[in-house]
C-alpha cells in the first residue's frame, strides 16, 4: 500500500489536464472541419479537396508545433519529430495532381520520367514502307475526336464481350503530355514532351516504331495541369499540322516530318498565354488551318492558308479556352464554332466575319467541345461547378441598318448587328464535365458529372435520367450505340449508350493511372495514352 508521499509525488510526475486537452482539441476541430468541407454541397471534388488538403495541412502543422515545443514529451523524441518532418518536408516535390485536384508527391532526387527518355530514333526496317499520310481509309481518325470532331465513331462494331482481355499490339513509354493520336493509314502521330524539348511523333500503329519524330525547340511546364503539349496532330493530305502548349503552329511535311512553315501565334497576337497552356488543335476548313490563339485586337482566332502558311484573317478579341475550333452547319450556315474564355461565337470560314456570341462569362476552365444538336441547336458543358447549357441559334431580328448600338471594333459588331442569335434553352448542373467531351444519341446526353459518375440526360430538357459507374474524370467515345469510357485510372469500359439504364457490358485495365488523354479507335485498333506510356490494342 502507498504511503500519502508516494501518491503526491505520483500526482506532480503525471501531466496536468492541461497538456491533454490541448492535442485532443486540435484532433477534434481539425476532423471536424474537414468533415464539413467535405460536405458542403455546392462544392464541386476539386474545391473540395484543395480545402481539405490546406485544411489539414494547418492543423497537422499546429499540433506538429504543439508537440515539438509545448507537449511533455522527451526533449530527444521532440526534436527527432521535427527533424524528420523537416527531412521529409526537403526530400518530397508536388510531381502533380489528380482531376479532383489531389497532390501527387514524388522524392525530390529522383527525375521526371519524361526527363529520363531520350529523343526516340526511327527503328523501322530499310524495307518497310514510306511514311504516306496521302494513303488513306475509310477508318481514319485524323484529328481531335475524329473525322467530325465530336468523338463518334462509324462503320464500326463492337463485340460485348471482352473476355479474354483484347489482344495488346504493344506498349512503350511515351513523352509527357496531354495530345491524343491522330490516325491516317498505317500511321499514328501525336505530340509528347521528353525533357526539355516538344516534338511531335510519327508511330506505325500496329507496331509502335518510330518513324520520324519533329522537334519545336520549346517545352512547356506546369505542377498542377502536368507538363507538355495539350493539342493533337491534324492531318491533311498528305501534311500534318500541329499547335504547341506555348501557341506555335507548325506544317509539316508527312513522310519526313520536316518543317514547311511555322507561325507563332501567341508570340506575334501578344495573347496571354492560359495557364495550362494553348490546348486547342488545328482545325482545317477548305484551304485554310484555323487555330485559337485568344490574342487582343482582332487575333482571338487566326486562319491561315494552310499551303503556305500567309494569314489570311483574323477576328474576336476573346482570350482563348482549352477548347477547339469546329466546322459546323447551323441555322442554315456554314460556320466555325469556338469556345473561348468568356463566351461561346460563330465566324464565317471565308472571312472570319462574327456570326453570333453567347455570352458565357466566369474565370473556370472551360475544356470541352461544343456539340452540334440538329439543325439549329448547340450543347455547350463545362466543369468547375459550370454545368452545362443547350443554346438555340437563328437569324437575328435586327438588320445590321436598324441596328442603333455601334460597334465594339470592326470584328466585333454590337449584339444587334450579329446576322444571328443565340439564346439559352435551358440550364442545368445536373452535368458537368471537366476533361471529357458528352456525346450526344438518340436524344440523349452522356457525360462525366465532375469526376464522379457517368450520367445520362434528356437532351429536350436537361433532367437526368440515370447515373452510373464510378470512371473519375474519364474519356468518352461514341462506337454506333456504345460508349467507350477510358476512365482516369487507365480501364476500358463498354457501356450502353441507352437513356432508360444505366449497363456496363465488359471492361479490361489498358494503361496506368491519370489517363486524360482522349483514345483514338481506327476501324478495331484502339490507341491509348497519358503523360507516361502509349498502347495499342486490337477490339473483338
Amino acid at each position: 500500500m502507498k504511503s500519502a508521499s508516494d501518491v503526491t509525488k505520483s500526482l506532480r510526475q503525471r501531466p496536468p489536464l492541461r497538456w491533454w486537452i490541448a492535442p485532443l482539441s486540435i484532433i477534434l476541430v481539425g476532423t471536424l472541419t474537414v468533415t464539413i468541407l467535405r460536405t458542403v454541397p455546392d462544392w464541386e471534388n476539386g474545391t473540395r479537396t484543395i480545402a481539405t488538403v490546406i485544411t489539414s495541412a494547418v492543423f497537422v502543422g499546429i499540433y506538429s508545433i504543439w508537440f515539438i515545443f509545448f507537449s511533455q514529451a522527451d526533449r530527444g523524441l521532440r526534436w527527432a519529430v521535427g527533424v524528420f518532418e523537416l527531412g521529409f518536408i526537403a526530400a518530397v516535390r508536388l510531381e502533380g495532381y489528380s482531376g479532383d485536384l489531389e497532390p501527387r508527391l514524388a522524392w525530390r532526387w529522383l527525375p521526371k520520367a519524361h526527363d529520363s527518355l531520350s529523343l526516340p530514333v526511327a527503328s523501322a526496317p530499310a524495307d518497310a514502307r514510306p511514311v504516306d499520310l496521302t494513303r488513306t481509309t475509310s477508318h481514319d481518325y485524323p484529328q481531335f475526336l475524329g473525322p467530325t470532331r465530336d468523338g463518334h465513331v462509324s462503320g464500326v462494331e463492337l463485340g460485348r464481350n471482352w473476355r479474354p482481355a483484347p489482344h495488346e499490339l504493344w506498349r512503350q513509354p511515351i513523352g509527357a503530355g496531354w495530345s491524343s493520336f491522330a490516325i491516317v493509314g498505317e500511321f499514328a502521330l501525336t505530340m509528347e514532351q521528353r525533357g526539355q524539348d516538344e516534338l511531335t511523333v510519327c508511330y506505325e500503329a500496329r507496331t509502335g516504331r518510330v518513324r520520324w519524330t519533329f522537334v519545336n525547340g520549346l517545352s512547356f511546364t506546369s505542377v498542377m495541369g502536368g507538363d507538355g503539349p495539350r493539342a493533337t496532330p491534324t492531318i491533311d493530305q498528305g501534311r500534318v499540322f500541329v499547335m504547341g502548349a506555348n501557341g506555335r503552329l507548325d506544317c509539316l511535311e508527312g513522310a519526313s516530318g520536316k518543317r514547311i512553315w511555322t507561325q507563332d501565334t501567341v508570340k506575334d497576337t501578344k495573347a496571354p498565354l492560359p495557364t495550362w497552356g494553348i490546348a486547342a488543335s488545328p482545325l482545317i476548313v477548305d484551304h485554310l488551318v484555323v487555330v485559337s490563339p485568344g490574342g487582343p485586337d482582332g487575333h482571338s482566332l487566326e486562319a491561315f492558308d494552310k499551303q503556305s502558311g500567309a494569314l489570311v484573317w483574323h477576328a474576336g478579341s476573346s482570350p482563348a479556352s482549352y477548347a477547339s475550333p469546329m466546322l459546323a452547319t447551323l441555322a442554315g450556315k456554314r460556320q466555325i464554332v469556338i469556345l473561348n474564355k468568356d463566351n461561346c461565337s460563330a465566324h464565317d470560314p471565308a472571312t472570319g466575319k462574327l456570326l453570333w456570341r453567347f455570352a458565357w462569362p466566369g474565370e473556370q476552365p472551360k475544356v470541352p467541345q461544343p456539340i452540334v444538336v440538329g439543325e439549329n441547336r448547340l450543347l455547350l458543358s463545362a466543369g468547375y461547378g459550370l454545368g452545362s447549357k443547350l443554346i438555340e441559334i437563328a437569324p437575328s431580328e435586327k438588320s445590321s441598318a436598324e441596328a442603333s448600338s455601334e460597334p465594339k471594333s470592326a470584328d466585333e459588331p454590337a449584339d444587334e448587328m450579329f446576322e444571328f442569335a443565340a439564346r439559352e434553352l435551358w440550364a442545368s448542373r445536373a452535368l458537368k464535365p471537366k476533361f471529357d467531351n458528352p456525346m450526344v444519341h438518340d436524344g440523349s446526353i452522356y457525360g462525366i458529372d465532375d469526376g464522379m459518375a457517368l450520367t445520362c440526360l434528356d437532351l429536350k430538357t436537361g433532367k437526368r435520367k440515370w447515373r452510373g459507374g464510378r470512371y473519375g474524370h474519364a474519356q468518352l467515345l461514341l462506337v454506333g450505340e456504345l460508349l467507350v469510357v477510358q476512365t482516369e485510372v487507365g480501364d476500358i469500359a463498354l457501356v450502353d449508350a441507352k437513356p432508360d439504364a444505366y449497363h456496363e457490358y465488359t471492361w479490361f485495365h489498358a494503361i496506368s493511372e491519370r489517363a486524360w488523354n482522349t483514345p483514338a479507335l481506327s476501324g478495331k485498333l484502339l490507341l491509348v495514352r497519358n503523360h507516361l506510356e502509349a498502347a495499342a490494342f486490337e477490339l473483338p
